[in-house]
């Protein structure tokens, strides 16, 4: 993904969270969520014909129609479905998937909250994993969501990434800080 994909993605999820009513009313994080999975549901819809709707062409009469059709079968509301149109109308369909990804993180970042994506050699127990989120509550200042994953790249240690964070505490990473440090010597 280009960089300037993801700041797209990024414009286009906040454009679409703030659309209608918005993720407002008694409980905004409900709201939010609900437009997300709502988009969710009309990207899993049109996912058989996602070639067709991402081609440029195709003109957009022909994809409209299509989408139409998949939108009325699956009941997608509204605000989901004109989202979907624009992108298709715009040739932005293929973005869909970022745009998710983005919501959802804007979504975290408004509830202060932030996903954190730790890689170690072997799975983490609760306590570390508790360990963890309270560190990297300290260094944040959001409530840390860590999901773990198993890498055959590290040898031991453990690498951690939060938004633009990214701690390295694995072996191969002190090695070659070692390296560096060596040979700038």
């Amino acid at each position: 993904m280009k960089p300037f994909e993801m700041v797209l993605s990024k414009r286009y999820a906040k454009a679409y969270l703030e659309s209608g009513k918005g993720i407002s009313g008694p409980n905004p994080a409900a709201s939010g969520a609900e437009k997300l999975r709502e988009l969710e549901r009309a990207k899993k819809a049109t996912d058989d014909v996602g070639k067709i709707l991402a081609h440029p062409l195709i003109p957009f009469g022909g994809k409209d129609e299509i989408l139409e059709k998949f939108f009325f079968q699956n009941k997608i509301r509204t605000d989901a479905a004109n989202f979907v149109r624009l992108l298709v109308k715009k040739n932005r369909y293929v973005l869909l998937p970022v745009i998710l990804d983005a919501g959802g993180r804007i979504l975290l970042e408004r509830l202060g909250m932030a996903k954190a994506e730790a890689a170690s050699a072997a799975p983490l127990s609760e306590q570390e994993i508790k360990r963890l989120e309270l560190i990297l509550k300290r260094i944040s200042g959001k409530k840390a969501i860590v999901e773990q994953k198993i890498s055959r790249d590290i040898i031991g240690g453990i690498e951690i990434r939060m938004g633009d964070i990214l701690i390295d505490s694995t072996i191969k990473g002190r090695l070659r800080a070692l390296k560096k440090k060596i040979t700038t010597e």
